[in-house]
């Protein structure tokens, strides 16, 4: 097949411009030929810069440029290629002298001028610096969990500062840290770790808030510092030489531990080497500043409410209490003045053993017996039970009796003691509901369960009949638990404007308790409704992020001891919601880097040292045809053939001793073999990296199916010989120009014509070889261009020539833009016009020397006079051809099809030749005869078809014109004929026929202008035929001829929606040759190759026209059918497995056997409307098919 220079060009053009990666050209001598812009962004030099000079001098670092000239050289000697084909990973330098890992592939292309390399080149820096940010990130995210787990158990400030360093600085390669807490008037050295000897830190034990060191200012600002050694040397030098002393060139990072608006302490991170500067480290930072400084200020709050609860003890112990004395008996004998005032029994009440009347009955049981068996033991004893004061209200009291003993030692009387411990039990309980709230909460990660818990809790500690816990919203307070409540008041709960005027909403704005009656929440309370509410501000770092509400069937207000303690629930429960939002954003930071594994292009597995599965991304599912959940935990063998596992173990081995964090495991063969779930092999490049947590070693291999790639760098060289041929031949000057007006690339016919090499054209550009007097008009067509004014424009131009000489040229140009619509270059075409020019030049001298003879010749000059009109109309009508030429070449550019190429010349045919008959003719698929294509003015009498022999001007590969004795055998007119062959490299495309309306001749114009219209016709001709056989490639496999998988993907999407417009069926049969790997053991992969070729024309010979048959992998192959019903699409399904059975294949002379499918149906849309689904039920339908002994027909159920 036959390309145009023009097509070639721009396709090979846009594949370079359009690469990612470096694509650079060089001859055999190391010089660069080609460099292709991504090469240019890769290593800093422009195309003019990197032509002509040496590619080691450009891109190889200075200690690698010898072992690349001696394989060069070894090369070029022996033959003896050690990395030509393969992919090695190797160190690149930029123009700015700095070096940088990429990978690189070598191909050898041999031509008539000389051997050449193609070399291709990819960046790997980001891919290095991706995986060591992914390594990093999950050591960050598993240390940050540490810390949080750890904090959650820690009691003192110390422990808090230990955890914090321990896990903080190895994660930053901190050489020191440390944590100082602010105390009265002073800072304390918390905790240091590092290299520093005791004398040193004792000096740092305590300083003053003023000292001169960078902890003083981010304690006064509350902001983070960050000083490289010049900024301490400047800012602070008398703590810079302090800590040259342990640390030399240190720099350092302080964070204010900040909690509640206040500024705790400060903690700091020394650095050897540079400061960390990427965000990622810098939020680490934050983190552990924030996790620790929310991890003092809890154990703080705990130590106070121990001490708070230490001081209510002793004030509730000092209360005032009831004294009273009874017989030896345990009687009351004698009136209690206490007694009766706090119990309010008159004295007939509780003489004797009334009193036990005034006791709790639930308590009155145990009481009683304790007192008696005490009494008539003689012993001191104590007892706790609920007392009923004077008010009704019971209270709980401690009871402390004492014997009086006579001198004989028998029991005289009793002396006790009740103490009023109702307050001090009740600040146990709350206490203990404290104690248990932060216990249960550490276990506790979601905001819902955590509010229940505080709840219930909270109702509990101070006795609440019911309660709510609300979070803030932008739309309002939002009930995240309601206990207590009526159905339509607890629905009313749910949602809480910010702006109304309740206790709710203020005790958010105003940061304090607020307390009212309980119908502020829901209207007017009913008849004996005195209920009463108190509301609580969940508080973090003074911002209200929530509410707590409690309700009470009493109206009296909370005591202050019930204030406190609900102020102090109020903020550990606020703090448990800091911490699990704290959680939540760690989580979801952790879900947010395994969202970037399973999205990546590229497959990523993590196995342990035993090789077995532990992580398998969405890209490994699709690229080994199947799911990770039935690979996880199993052996990492099963992707690999069986002929290379003993081998990749030992580089597996090897790879976990020595140490290395990654390496490339495909340097050596250039690509690794691989297997996907249901057996093929491909071909995939492989990185594997490792990193130990938890003290196990984990591999981490992120793998790239390079299949396709190779198949495209193939083809891309196949492109590349394809257009220099062609490029080189073309019979008109050819050339890009860049938007600046350089010539990129020119060929030889444009340096004919203007005198230049083509690299002398390079280093100029159009403007400085155009004539001055129409540079103007023609940068005004550019500027239409770029404008989006024109999308192409002819003009005829003077150049000069290298000579000196001026040459007149038909320019026609057009721009080219990239997929984003922006200007990328121009694509000119150059005609050499000097003759017509020149054909002017004299038609204007005859015309002026007739003018001054005028009066001495009138009667001359009359004649002249008509011959001049006759050259003017002559030269107007070359004119309008040269016009009606453009127009058609661009019409002729704009085609998709043959068929339109053949209208767009029949209707400019005609107009350029009005007066003649014609016809085109082009070559049938057979290229043995040729057809008629397309005819125009009456087609002339001559054949429709006819064979290539029967043409005298196809026999001799030039114009040949038919006027006398000897006459071409396919035509029949008597009248001149011109049969014009259409020629594109050599090779006759097509044949251009034109007869004469009479017997006059064809002038030279005629058959010059025929010509010039066979050439483009040819030209446009080989441009779609490449474009169609492209397309084909692309849609078709190339074994069996069938569509491939993409074009069935393709034609379902088109053909369902067609099938929902008209509401017709759509069928689809999987089917899959039975035990073909069989047929591969037994006659080998020939045999293969050629029983899946007669299965595709088996299916082709089946189908209709509509229908669409794919070869779907391997030996599966899949059937569209268009409106076909169930039942018609199994008929179909039945009628070509007989087909099948009837295949009788041969291999060299020996029969493979009887040859059988199987088939699973099923039709669109009753088993789905997606491809995938359908697909699936089709599949499923195979295999069932399979598992019923195969050779059958089953309908998906």
């Amino acid at each position: 097949m036959t390309h145009t220079t023009q097509d070639d060009q721009q396709l090979r053009t846009a594949i370079l411009e359009a690469a990612l990666d470096s694509i650079i050209t060089i001859d055999d001598a190391g010089r660069v030929i080609d460099w292709n812009p991504a090469a240019a962004r890769t290593f800093g030099y422009a195309h003019d810069e990197a032509t002509g000079r040496r590619l080691s001098d450009l891109i190889i670092p200075e200690h690698l440029r010898g072992a690349h000239e001696r394989g060069m050289r070894r090369y070029l000697d022996t033959g003896e290629a050690r990395v030509l084909g393969r992919r090695v990973h190797l160190e690149a330098q930029h123009r700015d002298g700095h070096i940088f890992p990429c990978e690189l592939t070598i191909l050898p292309i041999t031509l008539s001028t000389g051997r050449y390399f193609t070399a291709y080149l990819r960046d790997l820096s980001e891919q290095r610096r991706q995986e060591e940010a992914l390594q990093q990130a999950t050591q960050r995210a598993t240390r940050l969990s540490a810390v949080m787990s750890a904090l959650a158990s820690v009691t003192s400030e110390g422990d808090v500062a230990r955890v914090i360093l321990e896990e903080g600085a190895p994660a930053l390669d901190a050489v020191a840290a440390t944590v100082f807490m602010r105390r009265a008037h002073h800072l304390e050295l918390l905790q240091y770790q590092g290299s520093a000897s005791d004398e040193v830190q004792d000096q740092y034990r305590e300083l003053p808030l003023d000292v001169p060191m960078p902890v003083a200012p981010v304690m006064r600002t509350g902001q983070p510092l960050f000083l490289t050694q010049e900024d301490l040397t400047r800012e602070f030098p008398q703590a810079s030489h302090a800590l040259n002393l342990a640390h030399p060139g240190a720099h350092v990072a302080v964070f204010p531990l900040t909690a509640q608006d206040e500024t705790l302490g400060a903690l700091t991170f020394i650095f050897e080497r540079d400061l960390p500067s990427s965000a990622e480290d810098r939020q680490f930072m934050e983190h552990l500043a924030l996790q620790c400084a929310q991890a003092l200020h809890r154990v703080n709050l705990q130590a106070e409410v121990r001490s708070s609860e230490v001081r209510f003890r002793s004030l509730v112990e000092a209360t005032t209490s009831i004294v009273w004395t009874r017989d030896a008996r345990g009687h009351f004998v004698v009136p209690q003045p206490q007694w009766a005032a706090a119990t309010g029994q008159d004295w007939a009440e509780y003489r004797g053993l009334g009193w036990l009347d005034a006791i709790h009955p639930d308590d009155r049981p145990n009481a009683e017996r304790t007192a008696l068996e005490n009494v008539a033991r003689g012993v001191k004893y104590q007892n706790e039970y609920r007392l009923r004061l004077r008010s009704g209200q019971y209270r709980t009291m401690a009871v402390t009796a004492v014997p009086l003993l006579t001198p004989a030692g028998d029991v005289q009387e009793w002396v006790g003691f009740h103490r009023d411990v109702t307050d001090e039990r009740q600040a146990q309980q709350r206490t203990h509901a404290l104690y248990a709230l932060a216990s249960t909460l550490s276990d506790v990660n979601a905001a819902p369960d955590a509010a229940a818990l505080i709840l219930r809790h909270a109702l509990a500690g101070l006795h609440a009949d019911a309660g709510a816990v609300w979070t803030v919203s932008p739309d309002g307070l939002r009930a995240l638990a309601v206990h207590g409540y009526p159905t339509a008041l607890t629905e009313r709960l749910q949602h809480l404007p910010l702006d109304a005027s309740t206790p709710v909403a203020d005790a958010v704005h105003t940061h304090s308790l607020q307390a009212g009656p309980l119908s502020t929440l829901h209207g007017p309370a009913a008849e004996g409704d005195d209920g009463h509410l108190v509301v609580a501000p969940l508080l973090v770092n003074g911002h209200a992020t929530g509410a707590l509400m409690l309700s009470f069937a009493r109206s009296c207000p909370l005591t202050a001891a019930e204030r406190t303690f609900l102020e102090v629930f109020a903020q550990q429960a606020a703090r448990a919601f800091d911490q699990i939002h704290a959680y939540e954003r760690a989580r979801q930071s952790e879900a947010r880097l395994g969202g970037i594994i399973s999205t990546v292009s590229d497959a990523i597995i993590t196995t342990d040292e035993a090789q077995r599965i532990l992580l398998f991304n969405t890209a490994a599912e699709r690229m080994f045809g199947t799911r990770a959940e039935d690979v996880l935990g199993g052996s990492l063998d099963r992707f690999m053939p069986g002929r290379y596992r003993a081998q990749h173990a030992g580089h597996m081995r090897r790879f976990g001793e020595t140490g290395v964090t990654a390496r490339a495991m495909h340097e050596a063969r250039g690509a690794l073999p691989a297997l996907r779930a249901d057996g093929t092999e491909f071909l995939v490049e492989a990185t594997i990296s490792q990193v130990v947590i938890d003290h196990q070693r984990l591999f981490t291999a992120v793998i790239r199916d390079v299949t396709e790639q190779r198949r495209a760098e193939q083809v891309l060289w196949e492109s590349e010989e394809r257009f220099r041929a062609t490029f080189s031949q073309a019979a008109v000057g050819l050339a890009h120009v860049g938007l600046d007006g350089t010539w990129l690339s020119v060929n030889d016919k444009l340096g004919d014509l203007l005198g230049y090499t083509p690299e002398e054209l390079q280093q100029r550009t159009f403007a400085d070889i155009t004539h001055p007097d129409d540079l103007n008009a023609d940068l005004g067509y550019v500027h239409q261009l770029l404008n989006g004014q024109l999308r192409t424009y002819s003009m005829q131009k003077r150049y000069v020539r290298k000579d000196g000489q001026n040459i007149w040229a038909n320019l026609t140009v057009s721009l080219v833009r990239d997929e984003a619509g922006n200007p990328n270059y121009f694509i000119s075409v150059v005609e050499d016009i000097t003759d017509i020019k020149d054909a002017e030049a004299q038609l204007r001298a005859a015309h002026n020397e007739l003018e001054a003879r005028v009066e001495e010749r009138t009667a001359a000059l009359q004649d002249l006079s008509g011959q001049l009109q006759t050259q003017v109309q002559e030269l107007e009508h070359r004119n309008e051809e040269t016009r009606v030429l453009g127009e058609m070449n661009e019409m002729l550019q704009a085609c998709v099809s043959l068929n339109e190429a053949y209208h767009v010349v029949g209707h400019y045919a005609a107009l350029l030749f009005p007066d003649h008959g014609g016809k085109l003719y082009a070559f049938g698929p057979s290229r043995n005869v040729l057809e008629e294509a397309a005819a125009w003015n009456g087609a002339p009498p001559s054949d429709t078809i006819f064979a290539p022999s029967e043409c005298w001007g196809l026999r001799r590969g030039r114009t040949f014109l038919t006027d006398g004795a000897l006459r071409c055998q396919h035509i029949h007119a008597p009248t001149p004929a011109l049969c014009v062959p259409l020629l594109a490299q050599g090779e006759a495309v097509g044949l251009l026929h034109l007869v004469a309306p009479d017997v006059e001749r064809f002038t030279a114009r005629q058959q010059r202008l025929a010509q010039t219209i066979a050439e483009s016709v040819a030209l446009a001709m080989v441009n779609l035929r490449l474009r169609e056989s492209l397309r084909q490639q692309s849609i078709r496999d190339a074994l069996t001829g069938l569509f491939n998988r993409r074009y069935l993907e393709e034609t379902f999407e088109r053909e369902m929606r067609r099938a929902h417009r008209h509401r017709h069926p759509m069928g689809l049969i999987m089917l899959d040759i039975d035990h073909f790997k069989r047929f591969n053991d037994t006659y080998g992969h020939e045999a293969g190759d050629l029983l899946l070729r007669a299965l595709g024309e088996t299916l082709s010979a089946n189908v209709r026209g509509e229908d669409v048959a794919c070869r779907f992998g391997g030996e599966e192959f899949a059937l569209l059918l268009p409106g076909a019903t169930i039942e018609q699409t199994a008929a179909r399904a039945e009628h070509i497995r007989q087909a099948v059975m009837q295949l009788h294949v041969t291999v060299r002379g020996q029969a493979l056997g009887q040859v059988t499918a199987s088939f699973g149906v099923a039709v669109f849309p009753q088993y789905g409307e997606a491809l995938a689904d359908l697909m699936h039920a089709a599949d499923f339908a195979l295999y069932r098919a399979k598992s019923e002994g195969r050779n059958c027909v089953v309908t998906a159920e």
